[in-house]
Parts: structure tokens; C-alpha cells; sequence
């Protein structure tokens, strides 16, 4: 199921002006100071930790809110851009949980179901971590 959003190019959007205000305020942190190690000491982790930061959080967030079924883009776009992780605690609080098919009448129950609340069917697990195509339920 592929989600079309808006939040894509919200997301790519605010990137871009990232970047584009940081290229000015670095040259003019840069024409200020004389010391080109000291220059370089102060940029060393804004040129390494906030690309990181927007990198890790936002494939993370991406990833879970498709496998949840949410807008992937719009939590993405919230997660990276609101600072200080709030963001990222904001969609860990407000995320739903993941569901997955009964296998005797096809409807969605949340993973933590024991009996289908739909048709009392006993919800089997397996051993290992994928969800079976042939039958929906979830492979612990």
C-alpha cells in the first residue's frame, strides 16, 4: 500500500531551508573567527550530528508509521522538525498499535489479542518475526 502525503515535499521542502539558512550562518560564523581549528572544532559536530540526527529519526519514523498504517511523511516531517526529540516523543506516545488479519473471519486485531473479539476465534503465534501471508497471523 503506497501513501501519498503532502508531508513529502513539506518534508523535503524544510530540509532544503535547512540547509539553505545554515550555508549563512556558517560563513558568518566563519568570517568572525580567525582560528581556522577553531572554526573547524565548533563546526565538526553540526556537520556530523545533524544530518545523523535528521537521517536516523526520520528513516526510524518512517519506517514504523508504514508498517502502522499512518501517514509515513507527515510523521516523519513532525518528528525531525520539532526540536529537542519532542517530535520523536510526540509520534512514540501517539502512534497506534500495529493489527493484523483474523484468520477465520479476516478482520483486524490488535497484536496482543488472544481470542478474535469478532468471532471468538483462538489468535495462534508462531516462532519467528514475519506475518504469514497465507494465513495473517502475526510469527513471533
Amino acid at each position: 500500500m503506497k501513501i501519498k502525503s503532502k508531508f513529502k515535499y513539506v518534508f523535503w521542502g524544510l530540509i532544503a531551508a535547512t540547509i539553505l539558512l545554515l550555508i549563512p550562518a556558517v560563513s558568518m560564523f566563519l568570517v568572525k573567527v580567525n582560528s581556522i581549528e577553531f572554526k573547524f572544532a565548533m563546526l565538526l559536530p553540526l556537520i556530523i550530528f545533524l544530518p545523523a540526527y535528521i537521517i536516523i529519526i526520520a528513516r526510524f519514523v518512517y519506517n514504523d508509521a508504514s508498517r502502522r498504517g499512518i501517514d509515513p511523511w507527515q510523521w516523519a516531517t513532525i518528528a525531525v522538525f520539532i526540536p529537542n526529540f519532542i517530535g520523536l516523543i510526540i509520534y512514540l506516545i501517539v502512534r497506534s498499535k500495529i493489527k493484523f488479519t483474523c484468520v477465520n473471519c479476516g478482520k483486524e486485531i490488535h497484536e496482543d489479542f488472544k481470542i478474535c473479539p469478532y468471532c471468538t476465534h483462538p489468535v495462534t503465534w508462531i516462532k519467528n518475526k514475519d506475518i504469514s501471508k497465507r494465513d495473517g497471523t502475526l510469527n513471533l
